[in-house]
């Protein structure tokens, strides 16, 4: 076999290898995560008329393409859903193992009455930190993030 000759069969070799390997990657990829979806969850508990509290409901959802977006609602103690403010906050994720989670948080706005919305972090979070959450999936509905259940709402 003559230098050329090799040299085309490598080249074609790494061509074939080269447009196979995408292929592969776009068939893995169109597995859709069992992450992605709108989840729901609670934290506090929401006012009686006798009984004054706090509480936030949060509402993510993960999309296909690693972005997520999570609106959490503020009660604020007055038992008026929302009245606390509402933070929207969005970034974007990655599920590593099948129960391991890491999301950061690029973008986070607070909203308060009359629809006023300004830059601001939640407590406890931090803008552009890669964040690693524990995750175990209870059939198609549920998930206990880091302890707190979520449900599947969509």
């Amino acid at each position: 076999m003559k230098m050329t000759d090799t040299f085309r069969s490598v080249l074609a070799i790494c061509l074939v290898a080269g447009v196979a390997y995408p292929m592969q990657t776009s068939s893995s990829s169109a597995e859709e995560s069992p992450i992605v979806g709108t989840w729901r969850t609670m934290i506090g508990s929401p006012s009686t008329f006798s009984n004054p509290s706090s509480s936030v409901v949060f509402t993510t959802a993960f999309e296909s393409n690693g972005t997520y977006r999570t609106v959490a609602v503020v009660e604020g103690g007055n038992g008026e859903w929302g009245a606390g403010g509402t933070y929207v906050m969005s970034g974007h994720y990655q599920l590593q193992a099948p129960s391991v989670l890491t999301y950061r948080l690029e973008n986070s706005e607070l909203c308060v009455a009359g629809n006023f919305c300004s830059p601001t972090v939640p407590p406890g979070e931090r803008l552009g930190v890669v964040q690693t959450i524990n995750l175990q999936f209870e059939g198609n509905g549920s998930i206990v993030a880091d302890g707190q259940r979520w449900t599947r709402i969509q």
